[in-house]
């Protein structure tokens, strides 16, 4: 199997992983693990890709083109998602701390300083 191909059956299988939803919980992490080692290994394959020669090569490598423009979309759209999440679990974070120790804060009312000597 020539590079092309090879790259086509990689980037293929990472679409089709990327179309399915974000997972939530321990699922999530084996996801995103398989994530990381199609984009690894469609780098690696990336980078021992010939120009295209024969009519059937441009073909792929079109169509090629055209997943890449998905993958990117669908990977942004996913990246927002954890970013999102992030944020939640940062708000919730925060929130339980003022509950543990409400007098950790300033205190808005503002500050008396006796001037008497």
């Amino acid at each position: 199997m020539n590079a092309l191909m090879e790259l086509f059956s990689i980037t293929k299988k990472l679409y089709d992983h990327v179309e399915k939803p974000l997972p939530h919980g321990d699922e999530r992490d084996a996801y995103l693990e398989e994530i990381a080692a199609l984009l690894k290994r469609r780098e690696e394959l990336i980078s021992n890709v010939e120009a295209p020669q024969t009519e059937q090569e441009k073909r792929i490598a079109r169509t090629l083109l055209d997943f890449n423009e998905k993958l990117t979309r669908r990977l942004t759209v996913i990246q927002g998602e954890i970013g999102q999440d992030l944020n939640r679990i940062k708000q919730k974070k925060s929130t339980g701390r003022h509950y543990e120790n409400p007098y950790s804060g300033r205190t808005s009312d503002g500050v008396f300083f006796d001037s008497k000597k």
